[in-house]
Order: C-alpha cells, then structure tokens, then sequence
C-alpha cells in the first residue's frame, strides 16, 4: 500500500509534522512505505499494519517503550504520537505509524569486528528485556512445521531448491522430531528473534542502532542467539567455526551462558535449518 500525497499530507498534519519537503519510495523491507523529509524532523519512516498483525504490533510498542524508558544503550524505532496521543492512525483499512529514521548503515558481511558489537548488544539486550512484565506469555512451538512437511510432499514443481527440499523432506523430518524431544532449558524472555546485518545499523565499526522487532516472540536467549549465529557467522553462506567461536566469547563477556544454555544454540541453529 502506497500512501498519495493527500493522504500523507493527511497524516503529516495528524502527527504535528510540519511542511513535506519530499516522498521517496523506501527499498527494502516488508513494512517500510515512504520516507518523509520535513522541515522539524529531517527522516521520519511511515510503516503500515493489517488488521490482523494489530495485537503483536502493540505488544512491539510495549517492548520499545520497555527498552527506552529502562535506557537501552542502542537507538531503537521510537513511535510518534499524534494529536490524540495514539500511536496508530487509519488508513485505507490499514493502521500506520511513524517513528524518525535512525542513523547508520546495515552490514551484510560482517569483519571480525564488527561481529563482536553484534555479540556484545545481543548479551546486552536480553539482561533489560529479563525484567519486562510476564504476564500471557505464549510460546511458540515447531509441531506445526511436521504438518507443512506432510502438505509439502504432495508439492509438485520445477524449481531446483524446492526439488531439493522434497529429496531431502524425511531427513528434515527425523531432524525435527529428534530436536521436539530435546528440552531446552532456560527463562523465556521476548526476544528479537531477527538479530542479523540486515537489522543492525553501524556508524563506522560502531553498532549504534538496532530495528525491525516485528518478529517478536517469547523463547529463550538461546534462540535469539541461534538466530543470529546462523546469519552472521557464515562464510560463503556455511557456518565458519572461527567466527562462531569468537561471537561466543565477545557475549560472554556481557552474559555468561550456562552449559546448556551453550548446548541449546546449536540445537536451535539446526532446528531453524529445517525451517524452509
């Protein structure tokens, strides 16, 4: 959904934004519509919401507010409030929001360096995010992928991945049960579940910005931990033992893991392949 400019004009008075200078399309992204340039507030990113995605959007704003109000040593998406102090506004059948643009730049092949700030603000996360209230909380759970397995093998088609993907189905499969039997141990916090290049924003070799917790959701720290391992520790797309080792020890230094808390991760990163 693009927004034309009435509409834009509409909001940009809603949220007490001031004179639109310019509309560009923004690249990238599943949310991510249009970038305002205003005359108070040079970048502001417009982002919309389904009806159906409303719950865990305002579960998110919880979560940002939580992180800022408790000093979270990293820029987040701060949402605007409009004139009557809500977050969200109706448009088209779809609810939009507005927070300002945060500096930096994603990196998509990590140096050494900058996978250790990505170690160091992903220990640092979960020890503020720990105390967020527990009230409701619901864990996700991976039976529902043996039931997609079954719907996937009567699957007909040509593309070489897929084809792939149906040759190798009951080995995933015995990965998948096996792994269902494991109990990972540890506190379930909302994490990321995200934590990649893609969201991470630098200034020089500097982490300074993290975005997109769309993908919210309560599990442990290991998983967050796998999530990330998996997208940042990879050479030539294939987990480099090297950089996993040295993730490990830069979070260490933050956030100790417990043995099976260690063990959990790479139970995770194995469980997240059979994710296709």
């Amino acid at each position: 959904m693009i927004l034309n400019k009435k509409e834009i004009k509409r909001l940009s008075k809603i949220y007490n934004l001031g004179k639109i200078e310019e509309i560009s399309l923004l690249k990238g992204g599943n949310i991510n519509n249009n970038i305002l340039k205003v005359l108070i507030i040079k970048f502001l990113i417009l982002s919309r919401i389904t009806p159906k995605y409303l719950e865990s959007k305002k579960f998110e704003f919880k979560i940002l507010d939580f992180l800022k109000i408790n000093n979270f040593s990293y820029e987040i998406p701060s949402p605007i409030r409009n004139y009557r102090d809500d977050i969200l506004t109706k448009v088209k059948n779809k609810y939009i929001w507005i927070y300002k643009k945060i500096k930096g730049e994603t990196i998509h092949k990590p140096k050494n360096n900058q996978i250790k700030e990505i170690a160091k603000a992903l220990a640092v996360y979960p020890k503020i995010i720990e105390k967020f209230e527990r009230r409701g909380v619901k864990r996700v759970k991976t039976h529902w992928l043996l039931k997609k397995y079954k719907i996937m093998r009567k699957t007909i088609t040509k593309k070489q991945i897929d084809i792939l993907m149906l040759e190798n189905i009951s080995f995933f499969e015995y990965l998948l049960k096996n792994l269902l039997k494991i109990n990972l141990k540890g506190k379930f916090i909302p994490i990321h579940a995200d934590f990649h290049g893609g969201n991470l924003l630098f200034e020089k070799n500097k982490l300074t910005g993290i975005i997109d917790f769309d993908n919210l959701k309560w599990a442990t720290k290991s998983q967050d931990l796998a999530c990330s391992i998996r997208n940042v520790c990879v050479t030539n797309n294939i987990p480099d033992n090297k950089k996993i080792s040295l993730f490990l020890k830069e979070y260490n230094k933050f956030n100790k893991l417990s043995k099976e808390e260690k063990s959990s991760i790479f139970a995770m990163m194995v469980r997240n392949y059979c994710i296709l």
